[in-house]
């Protein structure tokens, strides 16, 4: 089975564990102090703009991980090794309406067969609970958040960096990496498992956030397929934030056709984002 473009080097697989654990502390660190401002400035609580803050930080410290590892065996890394590259405008379209539909189908599917009125919550940068009670075990917020500034800040950081850096993280880079490593049936479900982490964010975190992993796993699944039929990030990009767009209208109460406009919004910035971050790359590395 093909998994990556003939010229995506051949990353051992040791680098994928080691990038995610460095990343994650890493980007944690860094999620902290950029918080740390807001924080002080909101008297403790999580603010949209913290929130968004907390995501760069995060996804920062994740793609700065792999951009080191993925260095050490190419060298100078261009951004089409980690599957930024363009994508034939009407494949492209076509893969990823086959793969929203089947997503959607598997959806409905799962909801007839759990409850998962319990597994969105309102983010914590959104609701009103405070730091104390959410110490003593206070469950997460629910209830409508109407569209406002804030919503649009945390939207951007739970929809779209998360999804262009889960993108480039699992599919651009760990995907290759343990295909070349242990095969595509290690690979595949690895990464597919992994993507129910960026599902739960999207969806606030709510008391039953688990239900969320059978959806998350199937929408990797779909992603590792469409970037091998596409051999492009930049469909996935779109798809995996609609994915988490409608996750996120979910849990802030949202209607479906509401959820899905802000998904669609969603998709067209993390692929305008995608874009721009392959061209800043890509310049950088031509600079002598």
């Amino acid at each position: 089975m093909r998994v990556a473009d003939p010229e995506v080097p051949d990353w051992p697989g040791w680098t994928v564990p080691a990038a995610l654990v460095l990343g994650w502390i890493a980007g944690t660190i860094l999620a902290a102090l950029l918080v740390l401002p807001f924080a002080a400035a909101g008297g403790g609580d999580l603010s949209p703009a913290g929130a968004l803050a907390a995501s760069l930080g995060l996804c920062a410290g994740l793609l700065g991980a792999v951009a080191l590892l993925g260095s050490h065996t190419a060298e100078p890394l261009r951004a089409h090794h980690l599957g930024l590259r363009a994508a034939p405008p009407g494949g492209a379209f076509a893969w990823g309406a086959l793969c929203v539909a089947v997503l959607a189908a598997f959806a409905y599917f799962w909801a007839q067969v759990v409850d998962l009125s319990t597994a969105f919550g309102v983010p914590e940068e959104l609701g009103d609970t405070t730091p104390l009670s959410r110490g003593l075990g206070a469950g997460p917020d629910s209830g409508r958040v109407d569209l406002s500034l804030g919503v649009a800040a945390s939207a951007l950081g739970r929809v779209v960096v998360a999804a262009v850096a889960a993108e480039i993280v699992l599919r651009g880079f760990a995907l290759p990496a343990l295909a070349h490593w242990r095969g595509p049936w290690v690979a595949l479900p690895v990464c597919a498992l992994l993507s129910a982490g960026p599902l739960a964010y999207a969806a606030g975190g709510g008391e039953a956030a688990a239900a969320l992993v059978p959806i998350g796993f199937a929408a990797g699944l779909v992603l590792c397929w469409l970037y091998l039929e596409t051999d492009s990030l930049y469909p996935g990009t779109a798809v995996s934030s609609l994915v988490l767009g409608v996750a996120f209208g979910q849990a802030i109460d949202w209607s479906l056709p509401e959820s899905g406009a802000l998904a669609a919004v969603s998709a067209c910035v993390a692929v305008a984002l995608a874009r721009g971050a392959t061209a800043l790359l890509d310049r950088r590395r031509d600079v002598p």
